[in-house]
């Protein structure tokens, strides 16, 4: 797959300044993730290998996507922190519970990093960032669309709702094409679309723009959404998946 416009040959540049690893770029059809049935859905996605960067794009808006992998890769270059698991959870957890958290600590990885990463995508980069929205938005409305079969007599409910606050904060960075998604999210989960509201109003306050803001508002994050399980007497097992979560910087 190639992408060659004055942006990714920017965003490159950018990188190796920083890496001299070739990156790579494929199709997001062929991407396929341990434990997970079925294609891709999202735009993009990227891993760092020991010999190459590889980066899979959707077609529907490659270069937006390509732009968006690489400032993520940027970020952590720059001494922005990482998201991981505990080596205790890992080793002491049953498998299904390991293959959850990991996805939980990608998700929640991609949220403190994407106030930065879309400033930069709006500031430094000429994109067609509404058309990159729109399919932000229409995913994010296929997971609320799903996710209202849940009811609260699930023993997981408040465990998505956590997932929802924590998804719901990129909501904010998406201008009025998120406005159907705020809609929604009231709707379907109130309660945390409330928390979540909440928790953007402390974190505005804070900021994302440096490696120290963003390590004090992932924690302001990750202590918002334990209280809240908390609070609606979640289950251990389920909270004990949050606990494991960690920062490094």
């Amino acid at each position: 797959m190639h992408i060659e416009t004055s942006n990714t040959k920017r965003a490159r540049e950018q990188l190796q300044k920083l890496i001299s690893k070739p990156i790579i770029v494929r199709p997001i059809s062929e991407l396929r993730i341990p434990g997970k049935k079925g294609p891709v859905t999202y735009l993009g996605a990227c891993c760092e290998e020991d010999s190459a960067i590889r980066i899979w794009c959707s077609d529907k808006c490659p270069e937006a996507t390509f732009v968006h992998e690489i400032l993520h890769r940027i970020l952590e270059y720059e001494g922005f922190p990482r998201v991981d698991v505990s080596e205790e959870y890992l080793t002491t957890s049953p498998p299904r519970f390991i293959n959850a958290v990991m996805r939980l600590r990608d998700n929640f990885s991609s949220t403190i990093e994407h106030p930065e990463v879309f400033r930069r995508m709006r500031e430094d980069y000429k994109l067609d960032l509404p058309h990159y929205y729109h399919f932000e938005v229409k995913q994010k409305l296929h997971r609320f669309k799903v996710g209202s079969s849940i009811t609260v007599s699930h023993p997981e409910y408040y465990f998505h709702q956590q997932q929802d606050i924590l998804i719901g904060l990129d909501f904010y960075l998406w201008g009025n094409q998120a406005k159907v998604l705020f809609d929604v999210f009231r709707q379907v989960s109130p309660e945390a679309f409330k928390a979540c509201e909440q928790l953007h109003g402390i974190l505005h306050e804070v900021g994302f723009s440096t490696p120290d803001q963003m390590a004090k508002s992932a924690q302001l994050i990750h202590g918002h959404i334990i209280e809240f399980g908390h609070q609606h007497n979640l289950k251990a097992e389920f909270q004990d998946m949050w606990k494991a979560i960690i920062f490094i910087q």
